[in-house]
């Protein structure tokens, strides 16, 4: 998908408004939600003010290891 912006938020916010549901996903009140990754060319951003040309590769990656948020003990 090609989306353009001229920085990191930018870009995201254009997602979120094609798609709103990624906004759940990605977002927590404006921010990124604390483990989402998002890189620029590979490299991890945590700015979203960083500036993006046509040229770059934006990814967003969500968490891959979960849990649940009251762990309990199994026994067999």
């Amino acid at each position: 998908m090609s989306i353009m912006g001229a920085t990191i938020g930018a870009v995201l916010n254009e997602l979120v408004e094609r798609n709103p549901p990624v906004g759940d996903v990605i977002l927590e009140n404006g921010n990124l939600r604390q483990h989402i990754v998002v890189t620029l060319n590979g490299h991890n951003i945590l700015d979203l003010e960083t500036p993006v040309t046509e040229q770059d590769i934006v990814a967003i990656f969500p968490p891959i290891a979960g849990g649940c948020p009251h762990p309990r003990p199994l026994f067999f």
